[in-house]
């Protein structure tokens, strides 16, 4: 495989208030995609960019200097203004990447991934190291907006706006986007919703032990499983880092005789406390899950590993190689494996450890994808998650994890949102509903259902009910 390091201007663009028109005008919304690719593809190469990809509404470019990323960015905006159907947003950054066939990876591209997300229709955004490269040219006037702290970078970034007439310049207290904290009320709100959840699961875990594991006679091994390391940095496998243990927390907390923490108590740890000496004294976890993944071609990579906590002694390892299309049978096969280090007894043989039903690849890619956003901090990444569900279900409309995905991220999303709260309960009841007729054995159905009856009905009892029903399902 070719792959070169090298200096780039990364630019992203993306259609404001997409999810939104395609859920209302599906036809419409397809249209104005088509119109965004004419519209920036001879652009882009007009200035000597590359076009690497489209991603949803959104497009993925890189130019050899910054003033031939920024005059682009500039074009394509006049043109997107000139059609009147829709706006955009733009974010750039110059920053070392690595170019391999026909993609690109890197800080530097989720630097300026980023820092798009911080934009509003009509506005183009920059890095430092962008401005820094373009400050004496006069035709671009820019503005400091101050520096953010964006989710997954280490530093703080500082952000100018292009400010040439025509452009719009967002206010710095009215923007949002992918940042590491969430500012007022909504953190704190979102604070006890996450707190609440976790007493939840406690609750809920102490009340399946004393009814239905009176018969146990070996206590249970406390398993945490921790996010994979992204050993490439790519922000293309974060989907996947989070995704595949995520997956991992849901379907074996489902199995009698072993407790597994929540991803609430494993993945929001601070690095520094991730190491397995440090899950044994916080969590007191008997054993630690821990993986590796890197991707080269479309080819993924992965690594995992079963540890002690006690004596940090490996348990069971194993390597995987697949594509997108063997994501399931792989989680399937780990948890094949650990059924005797987790001394787990399948009640019903003839059920095995496989997924409930078949999944599309594709579909579940996108549901992967989706729900590595839902657990975002602002709107736009939950109307992102929001479009990868509905196109999970577009691809497979038979997908009911996806309709329970879509009424789990409407239930966070009232948190936040200024629409109406009424109206977005509604449409997460709609899902429910959806998601039952398909598949009423699925457990995220009734997590969700549950935190409506508790956040929303006040109905405690229920709630709990319902959570309880999980583990009979």
């Amino acid at each position: 495989m070719t792959q070169t390091r090298q200096l780039a201007a990364i630019m992203f663009t993306d259609i404001v208030g997409y999810t939104a028109l395609m859920g209302d005008d599906e036809k419409k919304a397809f249209e104005l995609l088509s119109k965004n690719r004419q519209i920036q593809k001879p652009i882009i190469e007009q200035y000597h960019g590359r076009w690497i990809k489209e991603l949803g509404d959104g497009v993925m470019a890189s130019f050899n200097s910054a003033s031939d990323a920024v005059n682009a960015a500039m074009k394509i905006q006049e043109a997107c203004n000139a059609t009147k159907n829709f706006q955009l947003k733009i974010g750039i950054h110059l920053g070392e990447v690595v170019f391999e066939n026909d993609d690109v990876y890197g800080d530097g591209v989720n630097i300026a991934s980023r820092i798009e997300t911080l934009g509003v229709g009509s506005s183009i955004l920059l890095s430092k190291s962008i401005r820094d490269q373009i400050k004496n040219n006069a035709e671009f006037q820019l503005i400091s907006l101050g520096s953010f702290e964006l989710k997954n970078v280490g530093e703080a970034v500082e952000v100018f706006a292009i400010a040439n007439p025509g452009f719009v310049v967002p206010k710095r207290d009215a923007m949002q986007g992918k940042l590491k904290k969430i500012k007022g009320n909504n953190q704190q709100r979102i604070v006890i919703f996450a707190v609440t959840a976790i007493v939840l699961t406690v609750a809920i875990f102490l009340t399946r032990n004393f009814f239905f594991n009176k018969n146990l006679s070996a206590a249970p091994r406390s398993l945490a499983i921790l996010p994979f390391e992204n050993l490439q940095k790519d922000s293309s496998l974060l989907y996947l880092s989070d995704g595949i243990p995520e997956n991992l927390i849901n379907r074996l907390s489902a199995f009698p005789g072993v407790k597994v923490f929540a991803r609430s108590a494993t993945f929001k740890l601070a690095d520094s406390s991730k190491s397995i000496n440090n899950l044994k004294k916080i969590l007191n976890a008997d054993v630690v899950l821990t993986g590796q993944l890197q991707q080269n071609g479309g080819v993924y990579y992965l690594s995992c590993q079963l540890v002690d906590a006690a004596n940090q002694n490996q348990i069971w390892g194993n390597k995987y190689e697949m594509t997108g299309d063997d994501i399931s049978q792989v989680e399937d096969s780990i948890i094949t494996s650990l059924i005797n280090p987790l001394r787990i007894t399948l009640l019903d043989k003839s059920k095995g450890i496989q997924q409930n039903k078949p999944v599309n690849p594709q579909a579940y890619a996108e549901y992967l994808k989706g729900r590595y956003l839902s657990y975002g901090s602002t709107a736009e990444e939950s109307e992102k998650a929001l479009s990868h569900f509905r196109e999970a279900i577009r691809i497979d409309p038979k997908y009911a994890a996806a309709y329970a995905a879509i009424a789990n991220d409407k239930i966070v999303q009232s948190l936040f949102s200024t629409a109406s709260q009424k109206e977005i309960i509604n449409e997460a009841r709609t899902a429910i509903e959806a998601a039952k007729a398909l598949d009423p054995n699925l457990p995220e159905i009734y997590t969700s259902e549950g935190a409506l009856k508790f956040y929303y009905d006040w109905d405690w009892k229920g709630a709990v009910d319902e959570m309880i029903d999980i583990k009979i399902l």
